[in-house]
């Protein structure tokens, strides 16, 4: 029996090819199509169907790696319907929902990961990452400033899915993660450097916060914009990225209220300020509740290319202004199960 196979839900097929394949290869059994099964004692499945596509899902290999005499490349329809055939074969059959993937040994990740995606994950790890981990359902981290990797089939690292390309890296850092817990839902942190925000900083955010407050960007002063700045600087200098940020916010906020541009946002100076405040309190804090890492940002900067993925529009809107319009497009990913929006100024051509 391929628990592989009987563990590949719908939504994960999708994934693996794409909803429309998954559609028709649900319409190829509904019609009542028969084929010919062979499986062997080492997890060979063989189907012939009688449309005369002949189907073969190697056991020692994951079903985007098994044969079809189709000319479709990839995963194709005709063995989306013997997975789903299989499936419903075996009716009976209760996969477990909840593992860990921590309980993945060093030695069957070599296997999978070459020597430098281990070495490289090992370096990350070690250099202090912050991670999501959650195995309520299908076990997933999401590595912080790296990517989300999925573990949809118990026991089995074959099926492992990131979302970036080139990520062996990733998925082994996601094993690293899971090995520090055995609780189903944790954020932890591997990072051992103490994140401290200095008096300096926090008294002279003080002081133009509370400028800013009583008078407005009207009163403050025409150097307010170069506070900020400096101030900006030494909190990358310390580390504090997602603080310096929120420091970059406003003086573009700033800039917009100076020029009267329409697009200046009294509420986004509030919620800033806001921001700031929550982050900075956290930071002084130190209950270690939540990791230093998760609020002050990370001073490491990791690039990957995203794969492609269809996403479904949900709708578009547009707000008219005095010098153009934004545009914004709302779509869900049906692989992260998150909203994304796409936001885009246009400026009047007169």
């Amino acid at each position: 029996m391929r628990q592989d196979v009987l563990s590949l839900s719908l939504q994960e097929l999708e994934i693996l090819t794409s909803k429309g394949t998954v559609n028709r290869a649900l319409k190829d059994i509904e019609s009542g199509i028969k084929g010919e099964w062979k499986e062997t004692e080492d997890g060979n499945i063989e189907v012939v169907w009688e449309d005369s596509v002949v189907c073969v899902l190697p056991g020692s290999l994951p079903i985007q790696e098994a044969d079809c005499t189709c000319f479709s490349t990839g995963v194709c329809r005709h063995i989306i319907r013997t997975v789903v055939a299989y499936q419903k074969q075996s009716v009976d059959y209760k996969p477990g929902v909840v593992w860990n993937p921590g309980n993945v040994t060093d030695q069957s990740l070599r296997s999978f990961v070459s020597a430098s995606s281990f070495t490289k994950a090992k370096s990350i790890f070690d250099s202090g990452v912050v991670v999501e981990l959650d195995r309520t359902g299908v076990p997933f981290a999401k590595i912080h400033g790296i990517g989300t990797v999925h573990f949809p089939v118990p026991n089995d690292i074959r099926y492992a899915r990131v979302d970036c390309k080139g990520a062996l890296a990733d998925q082994a850092i996601a094993i690293f993660a899971f090995r520090i817990t055995y609780e189903e839902k944790k954020l932890v942190s591997t990072n051992v450097q103490k994140t401290d925000i200095s008096p300096q900083i926090t008294n002279r955010a003080d002081e133009i916060f509370k400028e800013i407050t009583l008078f407005g960007f009207q009163g403050v002063g025409e150097h307010l914009k170069d506070r900020l700045s400096r101030l900006e600087r030494s909190c990358i200098e310390e580390g504090l990225i997602w603080p310096a940020d929120i420091l970059s916010e406003l003086q573009e906020e700033y800039s917009k209220y100076v020029s009267h541009d329409s697009l200046f946002d009294p509420d986004q100076v509030v919620y800033l300020l806001g921001e700031w405040f929550v982050r900075t309190d956290a930071l002084k804090s130190n209950q270690k509740e939540i990791p230093p890492l998760a609020i002050s940002g990370d001073t490491k900067i990791y690039s990957s290319k995203l794969l492609s993925r269809s996403l479904t529009g949900l709708g578009s809107g547009i707000q008219v202004l005095k010098k153009g319009f934004v545009i914004r497009s709302y779509f869900a990913d049906p692989k992260s199960e998150e909203v994304l929006l796409y936001e885009r100024f246009l400026e009047n051509s007169s």
